[in-house]
């Protein structure tokens, strides 16, 4: 039986990226009405549903204009992306291409969290201007947006601050493996380090600090998981980025019936024409189609496991 996804609304389009959203997104988006309903109603002397109400659309057009930071720079770069969503647990930017250096990688990752954080700012220095529902909703989105620059910078995948270490553990260690084995790692401490200091903070004087508590550790036990997902994952894709067929050419003449490929393909396009074509030689040719060399298909396996 084939699994089906609920279909995704289209917002709008956004120099060429498609902004679309989940619909997970309406669901959080009724708990949060209901969940703040009460606590707004006490706070506005009015209908707390309403400022609820207002209160998540005013909060996810922050998270989109996050979200739209990513997409700015990496397009600035001439990344591809192709898509942003809308969900539950925020936002997420699709960019299919790669960072080609530590500094991409950075400006990329920190550029949300920076409007996050400027957009909170804002709203708490202009909140005491509005008198009313106006006030309590930039009062309150100021402060979510504040916690939320905060929360992407904890130095974890995937959250922001994990692609921030990342950027750092790649200048550092001269290789984009490294940055990641040093992001996975980071996650995993910043995962103990919440788990065992959350009861530290909490004085459970107030009933919902277990729940807080019990919150916390989800997120803590997320964090371990998905930087360890992340390590594994980024690393195979790294490797496979990394494989270059000018590289691993051999001086030497190929057999005559030998499979041509390009010399100047690289990572997935390298290894799907390797795929479509299997063999354990290859001819490799310039774009005159002139042959350069032979590349064996055991220079392009053992690039993959050794590739650092």
């Amino acid at each position: 039986m084939r699994n089906r996804q609920l279909p995704r609304q289209r917002l709008l389009t956004f120099a060429g990226t498609e902004i679309v959203l989940s619909p997970s997104l309406f669901v959080m988006a009724i708990a949060l009405v209901v969940l703040f309903g009460p606590q707004f109603g006490e706070l506005a002397h009015g209908n707390g549903t309403l400022v609820a109400a207002i209160f998540v659309l005013v909060l996810y057009a922050s998270i989109l204009l996050h979200e739209l930071g990513h997409v700015v720079v990496a397009k600035a770069f001439g990344f591809r992306v192709p898509t942003v969503e809308l969900h539950f647990m925020g936002g997420h930017t699709v960019i299919e291409d790669r960072s080609r250096n530590p500094g991409q990688e950075f400006l990329v990752a920190v550029i949300g969290p920076v409007i996050s954080g400027l957009l909170g700012v804002s709203f708490l220095m202009t909140h005491q201007f509005f008198g009313g529902i106006a006030g309590t909703v930039l009062w309150s989105t100021g402060i979510i947006n504040v916690f939320l620059a905060f929360f992407n910078l904890l130095p974890s995948p995937p959250l922001d601050g994990g692609r921030i270490v990342r950027a750092l553990g790649w200048a550092l260690g001269g290789s984009e493996l490294s940055g990641i084995r040093f992001a996975g790692y980071c996650g995993r401490a910043t995962a103990v380090v919440l788990a065992i200091g959350t009861p530290i903070f909490l004085n459970f004087h107030d009933p919902y600090d277990y729940v807080r508590l019990i919150v916390l550790w989800v997120l803590a036990a997320y964090m371990w998981h998905a930087s360890g997902i992340s390590m594994r994952y980024d690393t195979r894709i790294a490797r496979v980025a990394a494989l270059s067929a000018r590289e691993l050419l051999r001086d030497v003449p190929p057999p005559p019936d030998a499979v041509r490929i390009r010399v100047d393909l690289t990572g997935m396009e390298l290894l799907r024409a390797l795929n479509e074509n299997p063999a354990p030689v290859y001819a490799l040719v310039d774009e005159a189609g002139t042959a350069l060399g032979s590349l064996l298909s055991e220079d392009v396996d053992r690039a993959y496991t050794e590739n650092t």
